[in-house]
């Protein structure tokens, strides 16, 4: 068995509620419930994180290139175009 440690929280009395009735619509242990939510949260502070990362890369290629100083018409304009060159090539006759 996994080395346990024991804590004392102290959550509100609408919180305890809720708890209580995940023990039993789920038949598992606060213990489980909570350690699960805790591991979820913890996934969602992760990928926020690496969000929040990858949205830095996206704004310094974006500077690097130019296009951070297009206006929301220009990057309208932008996927309107791509969009109507991409169905225009669906509807081209294949070759051959």
């Amino acid at each position: 068995m996994a080395e346990q440690t024991v804590v004392t929280v102290e959550i509100s009395p609408e919180t305890y509620q809720l708890l209580k009735g995940f023990v039993q619509s789920e038949s598992r242990p606060a213990t489980s419930i909570l350690e699960d939510s805790i591991r979820l949260y913890a996934e969602r502070i992760q990928a926020f994180e690496r969000m929040e990362e990858a949205m830095k890369r996206a704004q310094q290629r974006a500077i690097e290139n130019g296009t951070s100083e297009m206006t929301m018409e220009e990057i309208d304009l932008e996927i309107a175009t791509y969009r109507a060159e991409k169905r225009l090539r669906g509807m081209a006759a294949p070759c051959g």
